[in-house]
């Protein structure tokens, strides 16, 4: 499997220097599912290649792959990417509103976009005016299996690792809202960025 920091996509060219910030979660994630479905019969750097044939294809479009790609960019890269393949299949988006836990907690291959910010804790006797602003992201995931309420994912910052997320469905108000949390100690530390953050699951890219 494809970690997104590998040093072929420097040595490569698809990201352009080592200081150089990337954020290849989605068309890591791609790859791995391509090296899942046809059970790793891809080297890296053919995975790395392919990576840098659909970027330049997406660049020509105006959209750099390193800066991050929304679920609407993913799905043309998947498109691209069935171009060249040769393959007949489709790929979807399904916002987090149409999903029910077992649409999830299934062993299909999902791309699953997960969203995240930092766990903030205000200290009594504190201006809260003091506090920064908590930060927040976004990260691409490749699901793989599930067990009772627990999802299995390859994570593309630690892709060696199964990673095991419990999935939680909650609201927000009105809004559905679907959490995730690594299961243990060893999960927490080899997923993404190895710190306590609240995950949550915005949607996902499936085949249709």
């Amino acid at each position: 499997m494809l970690d997104q920091k590998d040093p072929l996509f420097y040595s490569e060219g698809v990201i352009a220097t080592a200081s150089g910030t990337s954020s290849l979660c989605g068309p890591t994630s791609v790859m791995n599912w391509l090296q899942l479905r046809h059970q790793n019969a891809y080297s890296k750097i053919q995975l790395v290649k392919f990576v840098q044939l659909i970027g330049n294809d997406l660049r020509a479009q105006r959209v750099e792959i390193n800066n991050g790609l929304t679920e609407p960019q993913l799905l043309k890269f998947l498109e691209i990417y069935n171009s060249y393949l040769e393959e007949n299949s489709e790929y979807v988006y399904v916002n987090r509103g149409e999903l029910q836990p077992l649409d999830i907690l299934n062993n299909k291959p999902q791309i699953l976009m997960l969203r995240y910010s930092e766990v903030v804790r205000y200290m009594p006797g504190r201006n809260r005016d003091d506090f920064k602003i908590p930060f927040s992201g976004a990260h691409y995931v490749l699901k793989v299996g599930a067990i009772d309420d627990q999802i299995l994912v390859i994570d593309p910052e630690n892709p060696t690792y199964l990673t095991r997320l419990k999935l939680e469905e909650t609201k927000e108000g009105s809004m559905k809202v679907f959490r995730v949390r690594p299961q243990s100690k060893r999960d927490l530390q080899s997923f993404a960025y190895g710190v306590p953050l609240i995950w949550s699951m915005t949607g996902l890219i499936q085949e249709k």
